[in-house]
């Protein structure tokens, strides 16, 4: 399954722009694309079947993208553990920011009002 990796342009009216970090808004805005959400599709029909990792050369899924990932997933009402050693694993947390419409997920800028 290819989920795309590091993006390095936002869309200019991205609704993702409480990233502060241009990778992971250009990520996020990947993550509405017919190409991103066949993937998630492909990688969910795998993990019913077995057990399933999604992997990458970052070790701490808050600096990666698999954090992206894991808030489509767990929108869609998924189970996500970070093995984050031999002997540590946690459940992943929904990003503070983020804004679930049905599964679709967004990373909206705070407003003032």
């Amino acid at each position: 399954v290819e989920l795309g990796g590091r993006r390095s342009r936002r869309l200019p009216d991205s609704p993702n722009r409480a990233w502060r970090v241009e990778s992971f808004n250009a990520y996020a805005d990947h993550m509405q694309s017919p190409e991103f959400l066949a993937a998630l599709d492909e990688l969910a029909a795998a993990a019913r079947d077995q057990p399933t990792a999604v992997m990458c050369s970052e070790a701490l899924p808050h600096r990666c993208h698999r954090r992206l990932i894991a808030d489509a997933l767990v929108a869609r009402g998924w189970r996500v553990r970070h093995l984050l050693s031999p002997t540590r694993i946690e459940d992943h947390q929904l990003t503070p920011f983020a804004r679930l419409a049905g599964t679709t997920v967004t990373y909206p800028a705070a407003t003032l009002f």
